[in-house]
């Protein structure tokens, strides 16, 4: 009965936070892991995934980006085409005035967004 109560109560050390009398810490530092060396070593060219799949998003958003904007905007300027995408946006009207006028709308929504935010904050 009496080991029962002993193994259940904690020891003084345990309560404080300090180890236990015969218990040793390691003397040398843990192996570092695979992410933790290879961040502590400089290499000439290393990519892990995460950086390659955002340049790879940035990028991708990037050539839509331009890809419209010359639909849109530029095509309009050119003489008319023979290509029927870029024909159908030469006669179109609609699509070049779509992301100018969405701006202020966006503009708008961000404003409401962080105003009822501080009112939920705030209530």
């Amino acid at each position: 009965m009496a080991t029962a109560a002993a193994a259940a109560a904690p020891n003084k050390g345990q309560e404080q936070g300090k180890p236990q009398k015969g218990v040793q810490l390691p003397s040398k530092p843990l192996p570092l892991s695979q992410t933790e060396r290879s961040s502590q070593t400089p290499m000439a060219c290393s990519f892990d995934a995460t950086k390659l799949w955002g340049w790879l998003l940035v990028s991708i958003g990037s050539i839509f980006f331009v890809g419209y904007f010359f639909l849109a905007l530029i095509s309009k300027l050119l003489p008319p085409s023979n290509i029927p995408l870029i024909s159908s946006f030469q006669n179109d009207w609609y699509y070049c005035f779509l992301v100018p006028l969405t701006l202020p709308i966006i503009v708008v929504a961000v404003y409401f967004h962080w105003l009822s935010m501080k009112m939920f904050k705030h209530a």
